[in-house]
């Protein structure tokens, strides 16, 4: 009997632990600011999510590159830019390259050509180079 209990315990506590790991997993889901849920979207209104991006970072403290910390003069900009930390710096970073690379692919609607039209438009732009 008591091996069955022992056995009942360790099933209860990793059902009770997924459970809550899975709780904190969505409530972290719904704090995703739109712009990065947008970044991610491949039906995004181009200039809708970059509104939205610019929008959230209005009145925030922007992340920095790693040279401008080190190009620092002063150890007070170095150390405060250091110590703070922002919780969507990668995220700010990778959105800033989403935004260059697809500038160029956006459409007249907004909307950003897929891998299959970029494709097509590729191979008609080759086959008049030859």
């Amino acid at each position: 009997m008591k091996g069955n209990n022992t056995f009942f315990k360790i099933i209860l506590s990793v059902l009770l632990i997924g459970f809550f790991q899975n709780v904190r997993g969505q409530k972290t889901q719904e704090n995703i600011p739109e712009w990065i849920k947008m970044m991610n979207d491949p039906n995004v209104v181009y200039f809708d999510a970059v509104s939205n991006f610019d929008n959230y970072w209005k009145n925030k403290e922007k992340p920095v590159g790693e040279e401008e910390i080190f190009e620092a003069k002063d150890s007070k900009i170095r150390n405060a830019k250091n110590e703070e930390i922002i919780p969507y710096t990668f995220e700010y970073k990778k959105f800033i390259l989403w935004q260059k690379i697809n500038l160029a692919f956006v459409k007249k609607d907004g909307t950003i050509l897929t891998q299959k039209e970029r494709l097509e438009m590729w191979e008609k732009e080759k086959k008049a180079r030859n």
